[in-house]
């Protein structure tokens, strides 16, 4: 992992995993669906890795990584599952003026995707509206918890 990334992030993601993974054990009757649900959550903890490793506002991917395990122990099907860890779950679409999201979408990776992309592109007047918007409405939800940059 890139020097960035702190073992103490890295140990802290890992016990909000296994504490997904405890609660899908004990709680999940179907055993098919609970061994996708382990299989997803070990999915969503390499996406919220690669976010670290890209050096992206910790207190924001840990909020991202809770969000997605919500889902996921949630899921009822397969397909719900797939949708989940999906990398277009957080993407909006702009739709004739208006902003659209999905079930699974997370404001707070969308931002992560926001920053990212504003690093390699101009974005279009529309886009910053929206980035901003949810920088906004996430930065009165993290407060002061916040550390680094996004």
């Amino acid at each position: 992992m890139k020097e960035g990334v702190g073992i103490n992030q890295t140990i802290e993601l890992m016990f909000i995993m296994l504490d997904t993974v405890a609660s899908i054990i004990t709680c999940e009757k179907n055993e098919d669906l609970g061994i996708a649900k382990l299989h997803t959550t070990k999915i969503a903890h390499a996406q919220v890795l690669g976010y670290l490793q890209r050096e992206l506002n910790y207190a924001v991917v840990r909020a991202v990584f809770r969000m997605r395990l919500d889902f996921i122990i949630n899921a009822k099907s397969l397909s719900e599952l797939d949708a989940i860890v999906s990398t277009k779950a957080s993407l909006p679409r702009y739709d004739f003026g208006t902003w659209r999201t999905g079930p699974y979408h997370i404001p707070e990776e969308e931002l992560l995707f926001w920053g990212v992309a504003s690093l390699g592109v101009k974005l279009y007047s529309h886009a910053t509206d929206r980035a901003l918007e949810i920088f906004e409405r996430i930065s009165k939800d993290l407060g002061d918890r916040s550390e680094g940059s996004l």
